[in-house]
């Protein structure tokens, strides 16, 4: 299964700190074992 997602990526922190998408409608998706190009903020 795949789902298209835009939005920024951003440092939440709930548990021990995790990555986040969070869509332009305000959805927040977590990134379980987050890629290392994607572990920084978004700059816009």
């Amino acid at each position: 299964m795949s789902i298209h997602v835009e939005g920024t990526i951003e440092r939440k922190g709930f548990g021990s700190g995790t990555w986040a998408l969070v869509s332009a409608s305000g959805e927040t998706y977590e990134l379980h074992k987050a890629p290392n190009d994607l572990q920084k903020m978004d700059s816009k």
